[in-house]
């Protein structure tokens, strides 16, 4: 396919200078002796992709990847410290919608003023103008100050003088999520009619859903260099693994450290001293399901205990219990707990709805004295390749027959 646009090794550096003391003591600072330092920032570091005719990529990362960035210099809004971007149609970049409205005039005249500086002349806008009004659903506001509108009609309106310019190349800037649900879908179905007539879209989001549904690539950047460059679904999990695996790291080490009183409770007779999730053979607190998983908790007991329960449970984010059991539900017999131990549980053929959940564990008495209960004591994160809602994704197959017909879109989305 033909190249839409080109982005070469673009680096991208921020110099600045700041003031700092000759020497760190008082003298120095109260005669104001300071010294210029120069320092530089790289926020995007040899990006290099290719985007092709009536096609899309969705860029994702985290908070200071440099996606804003990027989008920006493709733009032609911020110039690259190194490397080069070609594009070969009209392009239009939407960043701050409704950036450089005048206030004091009315929607229609800023339509007019926004559209000359995209480049459209007054009559082709004339003839385009109720378009976008019925687009914006501003019909009834049009000719009132822009000063009176609501950041959501702000919104409406500039993400409509942006569509209706006649762009080649459309870049966009986490700006999906305008006005209400309604308006957001008709936005994401233009886009898509867009792609459609062989235009090309670039896109920020930090809306993975809305990502796998627009981009036929989806680029992944990770401290200003691309991590991943690729197939959307490949991409985006590693993505979402990454994050879970990262979220869980942080979680578990302060539970590990510094376990809050109100998470974790008892008379301390008995003890968990740690607990580990495994999956394929290998520590993990990122899962993806349908797999086998083993919690693993080491334990000790302080003193000769005959009457002990070890109980297990899973919550998801929303706070719903996704199951539980103990011992004494399983009727295990208790005959002693002395000195330190291991309890393992295998979770086979696990397959729970993508999300984030929580693992509780305790060792208490039969009647329910708590010895030491650990709530939240582990963090982990679910992958799962089949979209679906609640907390469980049974086994399933699909069959229709008769009248009812239906068309696979896979489009390169897995």
């Amino acid at each position: 396919m033909k190249i839409a646009l080109e982005v070469r090794k673009v680096s991208k550096e921020y110099f600045y200078s700041h003031a700092r003391l000759k020497a760190g003591n008082l003298k120095n600072l109260l005669l104001g002796r300071y010294r210029d330092c120069n320092a530089r920032k790289e926020v995007l570091k040899k990006i290099s992709f290719d985007l092709e005719w009536g096609s899309s990529i969705g860029i994702i990362g985290n908070n200071g990847s440099g996606k804003s960035t990027l989008l920006k210099i493709v733009g032609g809004i911020l110039s690259p410290t190194d490397g080069y971007v070609r594009s070969y149609g009209k392009v239009v970049t939407l960043v701050d919608l409704g950036t450089g409205f005048h206030p004091e005039v009315s929607g229609r005249e800023n339509i007019l003023i926004a559209s000359a500086i995209l480049g459209l002349k007054r009559r082709e806008v004339e003839n385009k103008m109720e378009d976008i009004v019925k687009f914006a659903e501003l019909d009834d506001f049009i000719d009132l100050p822009v000063k009176y509108y609501s950041a959501g009609m702000y919104l409406r309106l500039g993400f409509a003088i942006a569509v209706f310019s006649s762009p080649d190349i459309l870049l966009v800037d986490e700006v999906l999520a305008v006005g209400d649900e309604y308006f957001q879908q008709k936005c994401i179905e233009h886009l898509e009619r867009f792609i459609y007539e062989g235009k090309s879209l670039l896109f920020v989001s930090h809306s993975l859903d809305l990502v796998e549904r627009l981009a036929d690539k989806v680029l992944w950047l990770d401290s200003g260099e691309i991590k991943m460059f690729g197939e959307p679904r490949k991409v985006i999990d590693s993505y979402r693994s990454s994050a879970h695996c990262r979220y869980a790291k942080v979680e578990n080490r302060k539970a590990t450290a510094t376990p809050n009183e109100q998470l974790r409770w008892g008379n301390r007779k008995a003890e968990i001293v740690s607990i580990k999730l495994f999956s394929e053979g290998k520590e993990s607190y990122t899962l993806l399901v349908p797999t086998d998983a083993k919690v693993v908790a080491k334990v000790r007991s302080n003193e000769k205990l005959v009457d002990f329960v070890f109980g297990i449970a899973i919550r998801n984010s929303k706070g719903i219990e996704v199951w539980g059991s103990n011992t004494h539900l399983l009727s295990f017999r208790p005959l002693k707990f002395t000195g330190e131990g291991e309890v393992e549980i295998t979770l086979k053929d696990l397959r729970l709805v993508e999300g984030r959940y929580f693992v509780d564990f305790a060792i208490h008495s039969k009647n329910g004295v708590a010895y030491d209960y650990w709530k939240e004591a582990v963090t982990f994160g679910v992958v799962n390749k089949e979209r679906a809602v609640g907390v469980y994704v049974p086994k399933n197959s699909w069959r229709f027959e008769g009248g009812i017909e239906f068309e696979v879109a896979n489009k390169s989305r897995g």
